[in-house]
């Protein structure tokens, strides 16, 4: 308002009352100070802060860092210079993605949440997987959930069966290779524990993997398995010549499913614009299980692993390919952020070279204990500390930057890169309710599943 329109006001204002007679008038003059009311609100309204967390399973600082000085990964690179990374501390010897994930999503360590692994052992002997009703304690979105805030969690683990929330679950449980390598996995760690693996349990109950369930149709279109969301050919393509042919539909795999669930996400982005948005890709770790081993000296590998210079050479450059496509599925994803938002990128260990069979990398000691964190938003201490930040740091510090109180029975705190908000008096717990989820806890997926795997021989 200039400093004349200011002077006409007051002088307006200073004028002698007079009788208004003439209703319409009245009525109209209210009208038009309403409407001026509304637009003065709406001018000075405050912009909507959001939160986006990506977790990339089993990134490795080792790989970022040699990557940045490359040149390469631009979106992460952006995201680091404009805020700030670093090492995300998770424990040792038990780095196993279920528990570390849950930890991340509840501020609580283990001991409390539950979920220590892939598999729970019965009193018979039998093994099965964990499933979400086997968490104790409220996750990152049943809170802001219960907050009145949109949420969106997309193939974060043990999300299975959905909960119900104020928003969009995609559970792990949603793409049937996705549950084939559960249940992979799960056979593993069942025999590692002398227990016999009972599986994924039987689809009787038909629960859906997606809540609410009218987002499934659209979560499992086509669309989605046949998107192109980035500019890096995949190195698994078939042709490809990377020199290791017996796993190659594998990695083949990996990349599909990861740039499928980025697809996903981008739809629930566009058409729902949730306050706090969580997604996982897992295909780095899987990936690199396979390939990290090629980054070490020659001389460490053991008879079983001896690629010739060439396939060394290729085996490298599809795992550096790998990164850089994450990194564009992660820029695809910034799209619909802006300065005003929270954005952390997260992975819940490193990796190391271990050799087994036909793996070359490994996460199970010291060395791998440290994943990544890059972070990027207002109250974020520009190339602030990240260290000593756990995993069990992350919920907690999503909370303060959103203005939600800390629970006293979380074992995280807000990370140190963070700047103090404004003063908000702790809770006791938000575990003061049960969580209503879909089903029983048993797998929608199961039938798909037993074929595919029947297919590629795993059972007969």
């Amino acid at each position: 308002m200039t400093v004349r329109a200011i002077r006409k006001e007051r002088a307006w204002l200073h004028r002698p009352v007079r009788l208004l007679t003439n209703s319409r008038w009245i009525l109209r003059l209210l009208i038009c100070a309403a409407v001026v009311v509304l637009a003065s609100c709406r001018a000075f309204e405050a912009p909507r802060q959001r939160v986006l967390i990506v977790g990339i399973d089993g990134a490795s600082p080792r790989v970022l860092d040699t990557m940045f000085s490359m040149g390469k990964l631009e979106n992460l690179k952006a995201l680091a210079d404009a805020g700030t990374y670093g090492p995300l501390r998770s424990e040792t010897p038990y780095l196993l993605s279920p528990r570390v994930w849950t930890t991340v999503a509840t501020g609580m360590i283990p001991d409390k949440h539950l979920i220590d692994g892939w598999v729970k052992v019965a009193k018979d002997g039998t093994a099965g997987l964990f499933y979400s009703s086997d968490r104790r304690g409220h996750a990152l979105w049943n809170i802001v959930s219960d907050s009145g805030k949109r949420v969106a969690v997309v193939n974060w683990l043990v999300t299975y069966p959905p909960e119900k929330v104020n928003g969009i679950i995609v559970s792990d449980h949603t793409l049937p290779g996705e549950v084939e390598g559960k249940k992979y996995i799960g056979e593993i760690f069942a025999k590692g524990r002398g227990a016999e693996f009972r599986g994924v349990e039987s689809a009787g109950s038909g629960t859906s993997p997606i809540y609410p369930e009218e987002w499934k149709k659209a979560v499992l279109d086509s669309r989605h398995e046949k998107a192109v969301l980035t500019k890096v050919a995949s190195p698994f393509r078939e042709g490809a010549a990377i020199g290791f042919d017996p796993f190659l539909h594998n990695l083949r795999d990996f990349w599909n499913t990861d740039q499928r669930l980025a697809s996903i996400t981008l739809e629930i982005l566009e058409r729902e614009r949730p306050d706090v948005t969580m997604v996982l890709l897992q295909g780095i770790d899987r990936m690199s299980h396979f390939l990290f081993g090629c980054l070490d000296d020659p001389a460490k590998y053991p008879p079983t692993f001896q690629p010739t210079p060439e396939q060394r050479i290729n085996c490298q450059s599809a795992l550096y390919d790998y990164y850089e496509f994450s990194d564009q599925l992660i820029g695809r994803l910034l799209e619909y952020f802006d300065d005003d938002d929270l954005i952390m990128v997260l992975s819940d260990h490193g990796f190391e070279s271990g050799f087994s069979e036909f793996r070359t990398g490994d996460h199970s000691t010291e060395a791998a204990q440290d994943g990544i964190c890059v972070v990027r938003g207002p109250r974020v201490i520009k190339h602030g500390p990240v260290a000593p930040m756990t995993v069990a740091d992350v919920t907690p510090t999503v909370l303060a930057w959103m203005g939600l109180a800390q629970a006293l029975d979380m074992d995280g705190k807000p990370a140190p890169f963070l700047e103090p908000g404004p003063a908000i008096q702790s809770v006791p717990t938000y575990d003061t309710k049960p969580i209503e989820r879909l089903g029983d806890g048993k797998s929608g997926a199961e039938p798909q599943v037993i074929e595919q795997l029947r297919s590629l021989g795993y059972i007969e």
